[in-house]
């Protein structure tokens, strides 16, 4: 069983596809302390509980670890019990307590490919920025690393599926479609 938790609206990046983007919700949010830490740790160790499965639990937001006190607390509540996946733009990694890094099982990261799509959507030296977080973590970081791609139509798909797989040794890389020609 998978549980995503959304801890927090607040991002540093604003990629043009996201859901928030620039709108007023996303700006009001900045401050966003993520729900009850001891009801959500509650419920998801009784799910766990209930389940016959091994839990994954998915730190999703905006930028989850902008809210990294709220991640601690929930691992402290929690370890043990659940897997820890951090759903990621990658731009803060190497900053954050390499104790509680090496508690996740895996890191999504966001990251569209070839640096000229990847800047163009989530901002100028964006992906330059994400493989120097990936770089200066991966020694101390055991699990999996996967990149989490937004294909769009100017996105050359071979090229930068091989650019994250083989250039970047990440050691998944999945797409999901972006048009907002439709």
């Amino acid at each position: 069983m998978d549980c995503y938790i959304f801890i927090t609206r607040a991002c540093n990046l604003r990629c043009s596809y996201c859901c928030f983007g620039d709108s007023v919700f996303q700006r009001t949010c900045e401050n966003d302390e993520g729900p009850d830490v001891d009801k959500t740790a509650a419920f998801v160790l009784r799910e766990a509980e209930r389940i016959d499965e091994d839990m994954k639990v998915f730190f999703y937001g905006g930028e989850p670890s902008l809210n990294e006190s709220w991640i601690r607390d929930f691992v402290n509540l929690t370890k043990g019990r659940v897997k820890y996946v951090l759903q990621t733009n990658g731009t803060l990694l190497k900053s954050m307590d390499p104790a509680l890094l090496k508690e996740m099982h895996f890191l999504e990261v966001s990251l569209d490919g070839v640096p000229s799509i990847n800047d163009g959507r989530r901002g100028a030296g964006s992906h330059d920025r994400i493989v120097e977080n990936i770089e200066a973590i991966r020694p101390r970081f055991d699990g999996e690393i996967a990149a989490r791609m937004t294909y769009t139509p100017e996105n050359p798909l071979y090229d930068s599926v091989t650019h994250i797989l083989d250039e970047l040794k990440f050691d998944h890389v999945y797409w999901m479609h972006e048009d907002s020609t439709i």
